[in-house]
């Protein structure tokens, strides 16, 4: 029997899968820098160019009829329940320290949360369905690493977006923490659900919250440095628990 092209091209396939969420989020953006679009004409873009792309991934599941985690949690132990809970306190932190943006109407909210749940699914079925189950073979550890490093790097396209290169590179890490977290969630519970909530709920808080709060300009720069400590305990923690298997996620 013929193998598929992840069985053949594990890596390929890997950095295929990450390059593709990749390149919409881009062409979304260079479309509202060209039509001049405004903060929430903007998101409304993406959106719409970001369906395009989880349409894709998921007419590429019905094509290749595998399972990419689209499926409820199994069985979720107590201790890896626990080291999720900073995943919570990641997103209670800025609402408490900076709160929500005051200027925001009900339309941005339902902008933002069609922009979010969209960009939630894109990545995670690409980043940590396709591309992990690309690598998986080669061990579940391996898998997550792999993943994880394309997923921070990714990130290094918002210098193109005229980023500030220090805050970009800060970034990268966070990416790459939240890389190890998540699709060490999806090893565990073989699902993406977990992942894909958390997902679409940290980009909504962290758009629609200020980014001045009590500890002034600094405040953002504080959020994301106490975040990052928190991924990287629950990092360690899951990656402790991980099952090491060389089976097919």
């Amino acid at each position: 029997m013929k193998k598929v092209t992840y069985d053949r091209f594990p890596y390929v396939t890997a950095i295929a899968s990450c390059l593709i969420p990749t390149v919409f989020t881009v062409i979304g953006s260079v479309v509202s820098q060209i039509l001049e679009a405004d903060e929430w004409e903007t998101y409304a873009i993406m959106a719409a160019v970001v369906f395009i792309s989880v349409l894709l991934a998921v007419s590429l599941i019905f094509k290749k009829r595998a399972d990419f985690g689209l499926r409820k949690p199994e069985h979720i132990e107590k201790k890896t329940a626990l080291l999720c809970l900073p995943l919570l306190l990641i997103e209670v932190l800025p609402v408490i320290i900076c709160g929500f943006r005051p200027e925001l109407y009900l339309r941005d909210f339902a902008i933002l949360l069609l922009f979010t749940v969209f960009v939630g699914l894109n990545e995670e079925i690409w980043f940590r369905g396709i591309a992990l189950k690309a690598v998986s073979a080669k061990g579940s550890r391996h898998a997550i690493v792999v993943t994880a490093i394309i997923f921070g790097a990714s990130h290094a396209v918002n210098l193109f977006g005229g980023a500030d290169f220090y805050m970009t590179l800060l970034q990268i890490l966070f990416a790459f923490c939240v890389g190890i977290v998540l699709a060490a969630i999806c090893v565990t519970t073989k699902s993406l659900l977990i992942p894909i909530v958390w997902h679409l709920m940290h980009n909504f808080i962290s758009i629609s919250t200020n980014t001045i709060g009590v500890f002034g300009d600094n405040s953002e720069l504080f959020i994301i440095l106490v975040q990052l400590v928190l991924l990287i305990i629950s990092a360690v923690g899951l990656w402790r628990v991980i099952p090491e298997t060389r089976e097919r996620i």
